[in-house]
């Protein structure tokens, strides 16, 4: 098998997708879960009594973990991304090493 510039960037082409869609997620949750932490924080505060179960102290509950489970996916997904860099640029680090 062939470790040159191309080949690493043909078969890393998709670790590049898979991380721009965990980040795309991972941004989507980090917003959900940011409303909905100020929503339940609002709810708590100004005393609104509701059954449902986005408000009180459930929401913060649920809003922060849906804040720290987008953090993780855009981190892993920034990760991915980053280590295919890496290849690519290692790949080519040793293209122009053979060529001179």
């Amino acid at each position: 098998m062939k470790f040159d510039q191309v080949s690493v960037e043909k078969a890393t082409g998709t670790m590049s997708v898979l991380g721009q869609i965990l980040t795309a997620i991972g941004i989507i949750g980090v917003l959900l879960g940011a409303f909905s932490l100020v929503m339940g924080l609002i709810t708590e505060f100004r005393e609104i009594a509701n059954d449902g179960p986005l408000y009180g102290i459930e929401g913060v509950i649920l809003g922060g973990t849906m804040l720290f489970w987008g953090l993780a996916l855009a981190a892993g997904g920034a990760t991915l991304y980053a280590l295919r860099s890496i290849a690519v640029n290692c790949a080519k680090m040793a293209d122009a090493k053979d060529q001179s």
